[in-house]
């Protein structure tokens, strides 16, 4: 039988090698790190320090709610009083932001911000438990896909999933100009506001013209323990959870590892990750009694079809720039940045950034990798999630890919 001193032990020695194999490859130094960390240098966000102030508090915060997880029928209640608060510190948060837009300071805006601040304490008091109880569901559900091991009397997932909901970092990105590709990024500060995003891709236009930059917020980093943004709401959780876990867990093998070599093996990682992610993430929602939001949502009542739209932008913008035509490709990116918006898509920036960040995301609706629909036949050959990432844990090339997808057609 393991005891609790033994089982601490344990977790120490994996929260060790995890945040050491996670880190120490993002150590380098080029001198495109050198004009990231240069501009980051006072809204920086360090991973390191994270790790150290994070890793311990949350180990003991785990290991001795290992029995205090809820019977499964107060689970869902919880969980419910958690994310309904979070929806209504959105709602606050944006009717703060119309008075103060509209009239500034005022008693009423100073009622909101009280009623904001109660609710987050509220929120934050939940959220150990909260926190607890997802992590518990991903891991019964890693093992009954024939992740971990068995030792004792226990089934242990390795490394142990664990998360903490806090604000996310921002990340700081670049690419060139003349092409779509990801030269690199910077952790930036979870507090940073929108203008102060726009003031940094600024300054990087006007001093580098050939440089492309923006900041993203992703919501989610694969640190150790994972972080999810507070905000996020119970799918968009798990679905985060379950994808930086395989991060986690392909760290230990040759995918994981040529994750920081970028291009293909990074596509295939970042595909993986998201199969799991939102398998894992699907089979839990169910079983709270929810329906899984579809992944390709349908085109609106005017027709418009989101990814289709965005697919034609990336391909169109690829061909510009191929051509040499930078400008007239930047033009292009801002009048279908506007077109979205009319379709009440807002997003802020599209430029050789907002690709390069997505190109590694097969499944997203701005890559044009074939690769996400090449990962997700072969997912279908597999009975089980462990058994279709023991067989792609190894691959590093897209010929090794299609290859052992051949094997499997035959």
């Amino acid at each position: 039988m393991i005891t609790v001193r033994n089982r601490i032990i344990l977790y120490l020695v994996l929260a060790v090698v995890a945040v050491l194999l996670l880190i120490s490859p993002a150590c380098s130094s080029d001198t495109t790190q050198d004009i990231l960390r240069r501009e980051a240098s006072s809204r920086g966000f360090s991973l390191v320090g994270w790790h150290l102030a994070n890793v311990p508090e949350k180990l003991a915060s785990s290991i001795s709610g290992l029995g205090a997880v809820p019977p499964p029928e107060e689970r869902k209640v919880l969980l419910d009083e958690f994310f309904a608060l979070q929806a209504q510190i959105a709602e606050l948060e944006r009717q703060l932001a119309i008075e103060m837009a509209q009239h500034g300071v005022s008693p009423v805006t100073e009622a909101l911000e009280a009623e904001l601040r109660e609710l987050r304490l509220e929120h934050r008091s939940l959220a150990p438990q909260a926190e607890l109880i997802i992590e518990r569901e991903i891991t019964h559900v890693l093992a009954a896909h024939g992740f971990g091991f068995r030792l004792a009397r226990g089934h242990f997932i390795f490394p142990p999933a664990l998360f903490v909901f806090q604000p996310a970092p921002h990340m700081l990105v670049l690419s060139p100009r003349d092409r779509i590709q990801l030269l690199g990024y910077e952790l930036l500060s979870p507090v940073m506001t929108v203008s102060e995003f726009e003031m940094v891709e600024d300054r990087i236009a006007a001093q580098y013209d050939n440089l492309s930059a923006i900041v993203a917020s992703p919501g989610g980093l694969a640190s150790y323990p994972s972080i999810v943004d507070e905000g996020a709401r119970f799918y968009r959780t798990l679905y985060v959870v379950a994808h930086e876990w395989v991060h986690q867990y392909l760290i230990f093998y040759p995918l994981g590892r040529a994750w920081f070599q970028g291009g293909v093996a990074r596509q295939i990682n970042e595909t993986v990750a998201d199969i799991v992610g939102y398998e894992v993430a699907d089979e839990i929602y169910r079983r709270y009694g929810y329906e899984p939001p579809s992944r390709h949502p349908p085109p609106t009542d005017t027709g418009f079809d989101f990814a289709a739209e965005m697919r034609e932008t990336r391909l169109v913008t690829g061909q510009l720039l191929e051509e040499g035509r930078i400008e007239e490709a930047e033009q292009y990116m801002e009048e279908r940045r506007q077109l979205f918006v009319q379709e009440r898509y807002y997003i802020r920036r599209i430029n050789q950034a907002y690709f390069a960040i997505r190109d590694p995301y097969p499944l997203s609706p701005a890559s044009l990798s074939p690769i996400g629909e090449q990962l997700e036949e072969l997912r279908g050959y597999y009975d089980s999630l462990s058994e279709f990432v023991a067989a792609v844990r190894g691959l590093t090339t897209h010929e090794q890919l299609l290859a052992l997808l051949g094997e499997q057609r035959t």
